[in-house]
């Protein structure tokens, strides 16, 4: 078979041997002829052998049939887009957009450009479109700039929009306060005193300065970015300098400005002195401070004070108070002064707080015996129980009087007053509380009252017994007050019984002082009553059933509920519980509990009922009219629908007759338009639509009538017809609508039909007359029948529309009934000479301008002859010759229709086409239509290429190379921006490098490039941005007047900020940053750790020329060699410190006195141990040093406390040197180095002379043994012989032995025996007063221990003070002593009887 795109006549041997033709196609298998290939449709081509047309691509359109290639497909045309395959027909881009030739879619007018033609091509836009200088034309303008609409807004100007851009914003330093600016020259420069400036990618516009000049800054003419002139350090703003006056001044003496950009000197600060210029304080010397600002110099620093030490120069107020424990006259310069002329130690006996310009005696009370006392609490208090009444007293005067307290520090013995409620005795150093049951109401008592009868004591120490309260009951001497017991209650104080409660109110708990309230309501309470709600009790129980009980009832039938009431329950609380009757019911007496019976028959009873007749209209009433009433109604019930009673008191209702309906019980006659049959109720029967009932008392739906014809019945129970049938409808009879649809019911009428009118009350429509016609339905007039309208005719009565059209020839009036009328008088007639009259003309239309005709009955007319024109209702073109100076195509209308436009001439006359007219030469214009030779030559500023329409073209003003002259078409432009045109010049010439040309035809170069910016060449502005002919002088660079290319920033300066216009812009590097090399736009970094950038000197390009000094640290960014200084008590011996940490503190017994240091000030002082950060000679503060401590010396600079050698000792610290070191007393030892105090007394058998270093010494110098016939107790300082009596046969001896006895014993020598016949002797107690110790060896000798009363009788008080310190504070004859001592007994005689008897 023969295959799709091809065709097979007879004789074809294979089925692709003859394909379908180009621009055909056969989609069908089987073709035998050429014929049945179909013709490629529009949109589409169809290349040879084609069995489905190929769609012409997205961008181009084919209006034709039989294309046979992709080619056949034309490109969409500029101003149109084709978006689809297949496009037939090119869409209009519309106004505001344009389009390439060959586009899919439509863009957006350009910026600068407008588009105001709905089929704009991008040529015309770009050529002919362009917004005018100081005119904006956003994206997608659509019509034409105006003044006004479009005007440059305010800080921006528009260049003309060949361009390529938008509004610009005025270049920063100027700014644009009117609208229209064209451009940046026409922008105003900032005035000084006021900056321009906007930041950002896209920058806003500028219509006024930005603002006032920032503080601290300078602002020139023409200043952008405010803050490129800071006010230098030592400089500051000052505002109230005049307007062209440098408004950065020196610093003010008394201040200092430390930072560039200074708005406001800062005060010196306290501590520091500021000269004129200053851009840093100095401190204040040594030994003076400074607690006032502003000062201007040093003579202003104010001495240091009573009191005070000041110990470091820049000090703001004294260094501190004097140390407590010492004080300060006057010019101190430690908190510990010992020189005795600006302060010392405290002496003993006074004491000194912190600041003390003078010693403070301790005051009465206290007393004292050491030295160095830091506070009034250092003072001993007297002790408790004991008083001290004079100052610097060492012993407590005595024991406080009776009746009296001492607490401690008493001044007298009547320190405290035993107050009430209290006793004491004597000596007390506390009061004594009165015990519970007594009390005590005056002061300085020795025992306490009993609490009497009537009140009662709970708490210990009362000054008054306390009355019994209300609610209990006390008896006497009660320590506490009874309640009074439930069911009972006293409001009474003191009482000694309580009172039952009331009837009616109850008391639930013990110890009321009245009934806490009434019975609760439901209850009823008797006397005596503890329960508010009492069940079943003696004094109480629940309301009975037909009661009620309120709050307080006192019996149980108190209140009683009234007739026409009820109440079933028990506990009913208010006459609320007593329920109404209910209804139906009656209710006849009071207190029931249920109701009577129920309500008679024909009576309805509503509530509260107390009859079973009520009549009220209240409680009940008689049955009304339309209602029955059986026995027990609560209410009258309505007969039902159907039904009637037409009597009262009926107990039923009766059915309601045919004819009548019976609503609400009564009998009415049926209505008019409604038919009732029997037992009809409220609910009536309503004759149906299209009938109606003029008459009372219906029975029967077949009686109502039929609504007539020409009327309608439109609703239910009708009396009459609703009224006639609307115009435009026709009814017939039984109509229930007005407007009958002819659908619903057809057989009651319809719409009136097209070629008929029915006028109101119509029953059949009436037919249109001849020669009219009507073609809609709902006519309702004659005159709604329309007369035929002219270029038709109507030829029958009836007619829904006309017969048909006017014959061509021919022309046909309004009323027409023929197509070919013979004459006027038939309303047309046939074509006259010079018209024309196309099928259905209403009237002969005369030949076009560019037509002719000289025949009668033709349907058009001729076009006129090429070379020719024919005016309107021509008969012959060969009068009318085409004149020179135009041309005239086939159907010309007038002789001037196309004159050779502008850039073309033609001489010659009766030409034809447009090829005829000359385009104008190059460097000439042809400034209008119909030219026969041009008009003259380009003017200057503008270059002309071909075909020029004036002296100024403006179709090339994007021009930007002379290599390159397109679009072809193109005649010329105003010499654009960047160029120069001199007159009759072919092609623009670029702008010099250097120079700008600033505007659109210029002759010679605007001038030279602006300081700031550089210029490459091709210059369009004296400041370009483009980078391509040149651009503002970046960061790091700067740029003179007429500049080519930037010059270099030099090294150890920068710009930070482009557009610098002089060397003396580029500012100088900051301290604290460096500057290595050339052209730099920031710093090129933060000063290296270590090392101190100070650019104030000199430009610091090589950071490692400036290492940071000995004695300060340099972080990162540091700006002078001594802004940071080792703090006070470190040094720094090394350069390049980093950190303050590399700062090392101060060595063990060396001081570091001021900051910044490289070494140590010197030597600790003597006294005094500086440990490690020392900042004083004599640190105090215990952190870095302190006095040396007790048992050790310390010398000038020692680096540690030496401690005091072994049998040495010191308890005080300042210690300075070995000498100072006090050797160990006798009868004690010291045994190691460093001792704050003797380590013991001496062994006993030993004594320790001095410097003893153990409590056995045997070197003979320090101590030695006890030697023969000798003793050393505990502590001996020398040995002691033995007294007489007594013996020591021994070295070491502790004690000498008593001489046995019968024998008799001389000091040194051993026991003899007494001669024979001899006794104990009696020894005279004064032998024992003068020779205690000898009377302590002798009585433990005669085996007799040591009593208190012989020890009382044996020593005074005098002189046992002394003795007992001898004896041994362990032993038990120490304390027997110190009592004897202390009983201040007076001297008796006794003898060794007597001794022996007391033993």
């Amino acid at each position: 078979m023969c295959s799709s795109g091809h065709y097979c006549p007879q004789g074809t041997w294979r089925g692709t041997q003859h394909p379908c033709p180009a621009g055909t196609y056969g989609t069908r298998l089987g073709n035998s002829r050429v014929e049945d290939c179909t013709a490629c449709p529009a949109g589409a081509f169809c290349p040879t052998g084609t069995s489905k047309p190929v769609l012409c691509p997205i961008g181009t359109y084919r209006m034709e049939h039989g294309a046979g290639v992709a080619a056949d497909c034309v490109p969409c045309p500029g101003g149109y887009y084709c978006p689809d395959l297949g496009t037939v027909t090119p869409r209009t881009c519309g106004a505001g957009n344009f389009s390439d030739q060959g586009s899919a879619s439509c863009l957006p007018c350009s910026v600068g450009h407008y588009c105001a033609s709905e089929h704009t091509s991008r040529e015309v836009m770009l050529l002919a479109m362009i917004c005018p200088a100081g005119l904006r034309c956003p994206e997608g303008q659509a019509v034409a700039p105006e003044a006004n609409a479009n005007s440059c807004p305010r800080g921006f100007y528009c260049p003309q929009g060949d361009t390529g851009s938008d509004a610009k914003p005025c270049p920063n330093g100027t700014y644009g306060k009117q609208k229209g600016l064209s451009s940046a020259e026409e922008c105003s420069l900032c005035p000084a005193g006021k900056y321009c400036y906007r930041a950002g990618a896209e920058p806003s516009g500028i219509p006024h300065p930005t603002g006032d000049c920032p503080l601290g800054f300078n602002c020139p003419p023409g200043t952008g970015f405010p803050f490129s002139f800071p006010c230098t350090p030592g400089f500051f703003w000052d505002n109230s300098s005049a307007e062209d006056e440098d408004r950065c001044k020196p610093c003010p003496a008394g201040y200092y400005c430390d930072s560039p950009a200074m708005t406001e000197p800062k005060a010196c600060p306290v501590g520091f002195y500021c000269g004129e210029g200053s851009s840093k304080p100095e401190p204040c010397p040594e030994g003076t401070y400074s607690n006032k600002k502003g000062l201007s110099g040093p003579s202003e620093c104010s001495p240091c004070g009573h009191g005070f030490y000041c110990a470091a120069p820049g000090q703001t107020g004294p260094s501190g108070p004097c140390k407590a424990g010492f004080y300060c006259q006057g010019r101190a310069l430690t908190a510990l002064p010992t020189d005795g002329v600006t302060g010392d130690v405290c002496p003993a006996g006074t004491y000194c707080p912190p600041g003390s310009p003078l010693p403070i005696p301790c005051p009465p009370g206290t007393y004292s015996n050491v030295s160095g006392l830091r506070s009034l609490g250092q003072c001993l208090d007297c002790p408790p129980g004991l008083y001290c009444d004079g100052t610097n007293t060492r012993a407590p005067s005595g024991p406080c009087e009776p009746g009296y307290y001492c607490t401690g520090g008493a001044k007298s013995a009547l320190q405290h007053v035993v107050m009430e409620g209290h006793y004491s005795s004597a000596g007390a150093f506390k009061p004594e509380l009165c015990p519970l049951g007594s009390f005590q109401p005056d002061r300085g008592q020795s025992h306490c009252r009993d609490c009497p009868e009537g009140a009662f004591c709970n708490e210990i120490g009362l000054a008054e017994a306390q009355p019994c309260p209300k609610g209990h009951f006390c008896l006497g001497g009660s320590s506490l007050p009874l309640p009074c017991p439930v069911g009972m209650y006293t409001d009474m104080l003191g009482a000694g019984s309580c009172k039952p409660c009331p009837a009616g109110r109850y008391c639930s708990m013990a110890g009321l002082t009245e009934p806490e309230g009434p019975c609760q309501p439901g209850y009823y309470c008797s006397q005596g009553s503890s329960s508010s709600s009492p069940v079943g009790l003696l004094f109480g129980d629940l309301c009975q059933p037909g009661y009620y009980c309120p709050a307080g009832t006192t019996h149980p039938k108190e209140m009683a509920c009234p007739a026409g009431t009820w109440n079933g329950q028990r506990g009913a609380q208010d006459a609320t519980w007593c329920l109404p009757c209910p209804p139906g019911f009656f209710c006849s007496m009071s207190g029931q509990d249920a109701p009577v019976g129920l309500c008679a028959q024909g009576y309805y009873c509503t509530g509260g009922a107390k009859t079973a007749k009520p009549e009220d209209g209240v409680t009940g009433d008689v049955c009304p009219r339309g209602h029955f009433c059986p026995a027990g109604s609560a209410a009258p019930s309505p007969c039902p629908s159907g039904e009637y009673s037409n009597a009262t008191g009926q107990d039923k209702c009766f059915p309601c007759p045919a004819g009548f309906h019976c609503p609400k019980g009564l009998r009415r006659r049926c209505p008019p338009g409604f038919y009732c049959p029997q037992r009809t109720g409220i609910s009536f029967y309503p004759c149906p639509p299209g009938t109606f009932n003029p008459s009372y008392g219906l029975s029967q739906a077949e009686r109502c009538q039929k609504c007539p014809a020409g009327m309608f019945c439109g609703d239910w129970g009708l009396s009459s017809p609703s009224g006639p049938c609307w115009p435009g409808f026709f009814c017939t009879a039984g109509a229930s609508v007005p407007n009958p649809d002819g659908a619903t019911n057809t057989s009651s009428g319809g719409p009136c039909p097209p070629g008929h009118f029915c006028p109101a009350g119509s029953s059949i429509p009436q037919q249109c007359p001849v020669g009219t016609y009507s073609d809609r339905p709902y006519m309702w007039q004659e005159s709604s029948c329309m007369a035929c309208p002219s270029g038709h005719y109507c030829s029958s009565a009836a007619l829904t529309a006309p017969s048909g059209r006017c014959s061509a020839g021919f022309y046909c009036l309004a009323g027409a009934s023929s197509p070919s009328p013979p004459g006027v008088w038939e309303a047309g007639g046939p074509c006259p000479v010079s018209h024309f009259c196309p099928e259905g003309a209403s009237f002969p239309l005369a030949c076009l301008a560019g037509t002719y005709n000289n025949l009668t009955r033709q349907a058009a007319c001729f076009p006129c002859a090429a070379g020719y024109y024919c005016p309107e209702n021509t008969t012959s073109y060969s009068v009318n010759p085409c004149p020179a100076g135009f041309y005239c195509p086939k159907g010309t209308r007038f002789a001037t229709e196309f004159p050779c436009p502008r850039g073309y001439f033609n001489p010659d006359p009766m030409t034809q086409s447009l090829d005829s007219c000359l385009p104008c030469p190059p460097g000439h214009y042809c400034g209008k239509e119909n030219l026969t030779a041009p008009s003259g030559e380009c003017d200057a500023g503008w270059f002309c290429i071909s075909a020029a329409w004036t002296s100024q073209p403006f179709d090339l003003d994007n021009y930007t190379s002379a290599n390159c002259l397109c679009p072809a078409t193109a005649t010329g432009g105003k010499c654009i921006a960047g160029f120069y045109c001199p007159r009759g010049s072919p092609e623009p010439l670029p702008c010099h490098p250097g120079f700008y040309c600033n505007a659109s035809g210029l002759s010679v170069p605007s001038g030279e490039c602006t300081a700031g910016f550089y210029c490459k060449g091709g210059a369009v502005l004296p400041n370009p941005t483009d980078d391509v002919t040149g651009n503002i002088c970046p960061a790091g660079t700067y740029c003179t007047a007429g500049s080519a290319e930037p010059k270099l920033c030099p090294a150890g300066t920068f710009s930070s900020l482009p557009g610098r216009r002089t060397l003396s812009e580029c500012q100088p590097c900051p301290s604290g940053f460096y500057c290595e090399g050339p052209g730099l736009s920031a710093p090129t970094g933060e000063c290296w750790e270590g090392y101190y950038c100070d650019n104030q000197q000199r430009p610091v390009t090589d950071v490692t020329l400036y290492p940071c000094p000995q004695g300060f640290y340099c972080p990162p960014g540091t700006k002078r060699s001594t802004q940071y200084s080792c703090p006070v008590g470190t040094f720094g011996p090394r350069q390049k410190l980093k950190t303050v940490k590399e700062c090392q503190s101060c060595p063990p017994g060396k001081y570091c006195e001021l900051s910044g240091l490289a070494a140590p000030t010197g030597d600790c002082a003597e006294g005094f141990w500086c440990r490690i950060g020392a900042r004083v000679r004599n640190p105090q503060d215990g952190e870095s040093g302190f006095p040396c401590p007790p048992g050790h010396y310390c010398p000038e600079g020692a680096p540690h406390p030496l401690k005091c050698p072994p049998g040495t000792w010191s308890g005080s610290e300042g210690r300075r040197s070995l000498q100072d070191c006090q050797p160990c007393p006798g009868g004690h030892y010291c045994n190691s180095s460093g001792q704050r105090a003797p380590t013991g007394h001496c062994s006993p058998g030993y004594y320790c002379v001095s410097r003893a270093q153990t409590p056995t010494p045997t070197d003979g110098l320090s101590g030695a043994p006890c030697p023969l016939g000798h003793f050393c107790p505990l502590g001996s300082r020398s040995p002691e012989p033995c007294p007489a009596g007594s013996y020591m046969p021994q070295t070491h001896g502790e004690e000498c032995h008593a001489c046995p006895e019968g024998e008799y014993c001389v000091p040194g020598e051993q026991p003899e025996p007494c001669p024979q016949g001899s006794s104990v002797p009696k020894i005279p107690l004064p032998f024992w007063r003068m020779n205690v110790q000898l009377a302590t060896i002798a009585l433990p000798a005669l085996l007799l221990p040591l009593s208190f009363h012989v020890l009382k009788a044996l020593i005074t008080h005098k002189m046992g003070a002394a003795w007992c310190l001898t004896v041994s504070p362990v032993s038990e004859t120490y304390k027997l002593c110190a009592a004897a001592v202390l009983s201040k007994n007076v001297f008796r005689r006794i003898d060794v009887a007597d001794i022996k008897h007391d033993g």
